[in-house]
């Protein structure tokens, strides 16, 4: 699991991980989670980066702007 947050009470967050950016508003573009929680099920690839790209944005707010995290699952030994 990956966690991601924003300190914006009432927002919410908007992911992606196919390399498209996520929007923001009620028909955005990625995938919707509760803020509050923010843990993206994030698949496992071994050997291979992913990127995850992340919105916050609330009603009559400006959109966040886009984080952007990398990462690689590895086996641990």
């Amino acid at each position: 699991m990956v966690t991601i947050a924003t300190t914006t009470k009432g927002a919410y967050l908007r992911y992606t991980l196919d390399g498209t950016k996520p929007t923001g508003g009620s028909s955005g573009h990625g995938t919707l989670i509760p803020a509050q929680s923010g843990r993206v099920p994030v698949p496992c690839v071994f050997g291979r980066t992913l990127k995850l790209q992340a919105i916050a944005y609330k009603a009559e707010c400006a959109d966040s702007p886009i984080g952007v995290g990398y990462y690689t699952a590895s086996a641990s030994r």
